[in-house]
């Protein structure tokens, strides 16, 4: 009987160990996962307080600061501009006016709109329009098309070049890309305007254009540009711009100003 007993006390010590040794280690697998949770939220507590650094000694974005900076060239310009509204005539509201950014929708159309926007202004209508941007885009790609020799060596048209040294398709390529400009939409949507189509709408619609930028001087496109009104096909009526043909289009460029990168905005007086 003593021997039954003494059997029976070591199976229970041994069951009690046993059930002590799992609660040991479910007890440290509890403690180790718990260590594991505060190190990750130190860790991310860690992150937090870096980014709050960066961003407390960033300043001001790229954004704000390219605004800045063409804001303070347009005030230059406002000051000594022919053009201002301030003459002998003006009212004491228009003495307070000052070149202004016009913001233009961004949808790969944003240098023509803007443009439009700028021409009908000298419409002198009630309201300001970006509407007639089909009509630049037809005449931008017109002029190009009719003064290839002037602009196909400022494109990266990637032309095919044969062993003899002869480019084999570039009248192809420089025909796509006339296609390309005139184009509204397309499989990766309309193609963005640059400097190449800034001067030839400039030479095409017989206007000084001015594009203000940051920390750059003011781009002036076609300076000498006529005095009299031109008669340009905008609309397909072959109307008249209308008067102030002697003054120039404003517009801005962007390079930060939306994450997608260019863009162009209007100038007006405000």
């Amino acid at each position: 009987k003593s021997i039954e007993e003494s059997k029976k006390i070591k199976e229970e010590e041994e069951s009690i160990a046993t059930i002590a040794a799992a609660a040991a280690a479910e007890e440290a697998k509890i403690e180790k996962a718990k260590k594991k949770r505060l190190k990750k939220a130190a860790k991310l507590d860690e992150i937090e307080a870096i980014k709050a650094e960066i961003a407390a000694g960033a300043g001001p974005n790229l954004r704000q600061l390219e605004i800045d900076s063409i804001l303070l060239q347009l005030k230059k310009v406002s000051s000594n501009d022919v053009d201002t509204p301030s003459a002998s005539t003006a009212t004491d509201t228009d003495h307070k006016k000052q070149l202004q950014l016009y913001e233009i929708e961004s949808d790969g159309n944003c240098l023509y709109r803007a443009l439009a926007h700028q021409l009908n202004l000298f419409h002198k209508r009630d309201t300001y329009t970006d509407q007639n941007f089909v009509g630049l885009r037809l005449l931008a790609a017109q002029f190009l098309r009719s003064h290839k020799d002037d602009f196909e060596v400022f494109l990266d048209l990637d032309v095919d070049i044969d062993n003899s040294g002869n480019s084999g398709n570039s009248v192809d390529k420089y025909e796509s890309y006339c296609i390309d400009v005139e184009r509204t939409n397309g499989p990766k949507g309309p193609i963005w305007g640059g400097q190449v189509e800034l001067q030839a709408l400039s030479q095409a619609l017989n206007r000084t254009i001015e594009v203000y930028a940051s920390d750059t001087p003011v781009l002036v496109l076609n300076p000498e540009a006529a005095m009299e009104t031109a008669s340009v096909n905008l609309t397909g009526d072959n109307s008249d711009i209308g008067d102030g043909q002697e003054k120039p289009l404003r517009v801005s460029y962007h390079q930060h100003y939306y994450a997608l990168g260019a863009h162009y905005n209007s100038v007006i007086w405000k």
